[in-house]
């Protein structure tokens, strides 16, 4: 015997349409600041020092030891744009399994919206901003949201609950 269906709440609902508008910009922003990274890699950064070593871009004398060691920039911005995606990938992907699954439990979503919107936040959308300023909002709103959802991840997970030691 099936036991019953219970109704999901109202503000769960919303809670659910909030995730996924607020994912889907983030992973939007997220994969265009990737595709620009990958562009920028590829190039070789005339600006100072601190500035390239910001978001990994090879400078003159980068791309001098790259040559010695027997890779292009090509090579290298492959390389380093791979290694970003499959570390990304990880906590991507095991947001949305989460809310895939229980997106109706409100701890799941926070997990969830915690795993991907943290993920998204800096680096890629960061790259992003730098080029294109009309950004700079949108990318501080998911910043801040990754950052609130930070402390309540760790406060609340596992059972949605602040739990203390006696």
């Amino acid at each position: 015997m099936r036991p019953p269906e219970t109704q999901t709440p109202r503000w769960v609902r919303w809670a659910q349409i909030a995730w996924v508008a607020v994912v889907a910009a983030a992973l939007l922003m997220y994969v265009a600041g990737s595709l620009l990274h990958f562009s920028q890699l590829r190039q070789v950064c005339t600006a100072t020092a601190e500035q390239c070593a910001e978001f990994d871009y090879a400078t003159t004398t980068g791309v001098a030891q790259l040559a010695a060691r027997g890779l292009s920039l090509d090579a290298y911005a492959l390389l380093r744009a791979s290694f970003r995606i499959v570390l990304g990938l990880v906590p991507i992907t095991l947001g949305f399994l989460i809310f895939a699954r229980r997106r109706s439990e409100p701890i799941a979503l926070l997990v969830s919206f915690f795993l991907v919107t943290w993920t998204t936040s800096g680096g890629a959308i960061g790259v992003l901003t730098a080029a294109y300023p009309a950004f700079h909002i949108p990318a501080e709103i998911i910043d801040l949201l990754s950052a609130v959802s930070l402390p309540l991840f760790f406060g609340l997970f596992p059972n949605g609950r602040v739990t203390t030691k006696p």
